[in-house]
């Protein structure tokens, strides 16, 4: 992976710092305030939530690079040699289509439909847009999606100019140990409450 840039949306952390906080706050209320068996219960609460928001919104992001791109989503870790890329979209979210399937990226959402009203023409200049006659409102640059795709469409375009080396095989990764962490959680809450 050779000049690698990471795409990774600042509210994100905003939304994770908030709830990591309020965690910890719950758990020193519930330590100064109650008692052992409620002390428990809040603990694994609030490590529900710091691993559900670190899950959510930190783990999530796109990394671009000459070879191809990689899409951190929360279940799932995709590798694409931009090789078998055949479009960049950003409706809904940033996506990739390879082989007729679309890989949307969890990090990269499209604002919603009134922040069309809001762009201005010298926003657009020089981007690669496919069409000037229809905007979506994820194009915009100020927009995670518009960001994210902005990103890949330009590694996609020097790859296509000058192939460098090609990622052999492309890779999709379950994110199995999210499932087994959570499982535990979820049993240890219930038996919190029993």
């Amino acid at each position: 992976m050779t000049n690698a840039e990471v795409f990774r949306p600042r509210s994100g952390y905003i939304l994770a710092g908030i709830l990591i906080a309020g965690s910890i706050l719950l758990v020193l209320q519930t330590l100064l305030y109650s008692t052992g068996e409620d002390l428990w219960a809040t603990i694994f609460w609030a490590v529900s939530i710091v691993f559900a928001s670190y899950w959510l919104f930190i783990h999530p992001k796109v990394t671009v690079y000459d070879e191809g791109i990689t899409i951190h989503n929360p279940f799932r870790v995709i590798s694409v040699s931009w090789a078998h890329v055949e479009d960049i979209d950003v409706q809904y979210s940033m996506s990739i289509t390879v082989a007729g399937r679309k890989i949307h990226a969890f990090a990269a959402p499209a604002p919603g439909r009134y922040h069309a009203r809001t762009i201005h023409q010298n926003e657009i200049k020089g981007l690669r847009l496919k069409s000037d006659s229809l905007l979506r409102p994820g194009e915009s640059p100020r927009t995670y999606s518009g960001g994210a795709a902005q990103m890949a469409r330009a590694k996609h375009e020097a790859f296509l100019k000058n192939p460098t080396r090609i990622i052999e095989q492309d890779s999709q990764t379950p994110q199995g140990i999210l499932f087994v962490v959570s499982g535990a959680f979820i049993t240890a809450l219930i038996l919190s409450f029993i």
